[in-house]
């Protein structure tokens, strides 16, 4: 079960990081997993809901991408860029340049999705989907986060 915030519910002062551990996908790195605890609750990372209107699922090599409509997406995709440039002004300190991959998928209007259940492709009215962010990585010159989207249309209730 993923207990997952609304975007508008963010507040970087409930964010925490583990110690440093050596990053095991790039060399020469840090990883630091990061811990949401608000007053309700503590998680292993941090699960953000949100829907995407007017989207179009489609095969891309061996992922999913999920294309979505920029006008009908305008409110949702700058929460997220907000939401991953408070969390990486909270956390890199060091001068590092940052990296905003979550930021730079939005911006060629796609996602890519992970998920290990039977995708329908093809257009959506409504796409629910979690971004699970679960910590920051850095190197000698740069930092950003770890994350991954997942369609939630079954988990979640919209109303």
């Amino acid at each position: 079960m993923f207990l997952a915030i609304r975007p508008s519910q963010f507040n970087k002062h409930h964010i925490m990081l583990s110690e440093k551990t050596k990053n095991n996908v790039m060399d020469g790195g840090d990883f630091f997993r990061l811990y949401y605890s608000d007053t309700d609750s503590n998680s292993n990372g941090l699960f953000i809901s949100f829907s995407f209107k007017d989207v179009c699922i489609e095969k891309y090599f061996n992922k999913i991408k999920c294309i979505f409509e920029e006008n009908s997406n305008k409110v949702i995709i700058k929460q997220l860029k907000q939401i991953e440039k408070k969390i990486i002004n909270y956390a890199c300190v060091e001068q590092k340049d940052a990296i905003f991959r979550i930021e730079e998928q939005l911006n060629h209007h796609f996602i890519k999705i992970f998920t290990d259940n039977n995708i329908e492709f093809g257009r959506n009215k409504n796409l629910n989907v979690v971004l699970k962010i679960s910590g920051i990585w850095n190197n000698y010159n740069s930092c950003g986060l770890t994350f991954r989207f997942y369609i939630a249309n079954h988990l979640l209730n919209t109303s």
